[in-house]
């Protein structure tokens, strides 16, 4: 599969593309920060950029959503929804214009107050399950929306 990790460069992302390269899978990062460990799989990028976004997603079969702001001291705070519901959004919208039709989304408690906006920008895309602890490899692909098992890292 050819598969794009949004917030690959991290540390969970970092061990998913890990992991889905030892699969055989073809993994393109798209981060804000050059992978140090995958330099050359990633597209240096932001998840606001909707059109650059959407461009990444060109002959993706799924796409691993792990971007997010998360961090209690991020400035201005508009960029928690900026980021995490405007990213999820443009999300939505590349998954839409290239045909895509399996989206992995992880959350952390962070957004937890921002549930109903992501659920709105993701209706169609993915089922959210909540109280599901998520993690690498816990989903089942139906070419429609993923079933997400309960799992833990």
């Amino acid at each position: 599969m050819n598969i794009l990790v949004t917030g690959g460069s991290g540390f969970i992302g970092t061990n998913l593309v890990s992991d889905l390269l030892e699969q055989g899978h073809k993994v393109s990062i798209y981060d804000k920060r050059k992978s140090e460990t995958y330099p050359d799989l990633c597209i240096v990028a932001d998840v606001r950029d909707k059109e650059k976004l959407a461009n990444s997603m060109h002959g993706i079969d799924a796409v691993y959503h792990l971007a997010a702001e998360h961090r209690d001291d991020v400035r201005p705070v508009s960029l928690y929804y900026d980021v995490n519901v405007g990213g999820a959004e443009n999300i939505a919208y590349g998954l839409e214009k290239n045909g895509v039709n399996t989206l992995i989304f992880t959350s952390t408690v962070a957004l937890s107050t921002l549930e109903n906006p992501l659920k709105k920008a993701l209706s169609g895309h993915l089922m959210i399950m909540d109280g599901v602890n998520i993690s690498r490899n816990l989903f089942l692909m139906n070419g429609q929306a993923p079933m997400i098992q309960n799992a833990l890292l």
